[in-house]
């Protein structure tokens, strides 16, 4: 197994939220709205990493996709949520 590490970054507007992430259509777990980082643990075939969240009205919002490689590193991302957008990049 391998770590994949999500940060926080501060987008321009909007608070902090809760936020499910997902890999390869599954649920890996849930990053709550008070946690500034957390690990989760992925296998070390190819991942498609995907933040999302669901709205007060039940739309559901999705990221961009990270796409990793089965190199067997640990991947580490930021998460970015400004307004509309929330975006995966690369640490």
């Amino acid at each position: 197994m391998r770590k994949l590490h999500i940060a926080r970054r501060d987008g321009f507007l909007g608070g902090k939220v809760e936020v499910r992430i997902i890999s390869n259509s599954f649920l890996l777990g849930i990053m709550k709205a008070e946690e500034e980082q957390k690990d989760f643990e992925i296998t070390k075939s190819e991942e498609v990493i995907q933040a999302e969240l669901i709205g007060k009205d039940g739309k559901v919002f999705r990221s961009n996709a990270y796409f990793g490689t089965n190199g067997g590193k640990d991947i580490s991302l930021f998460l970015t949520i400004s307004g509309t957008k929330m975006i995966l990049s690369i640490k």
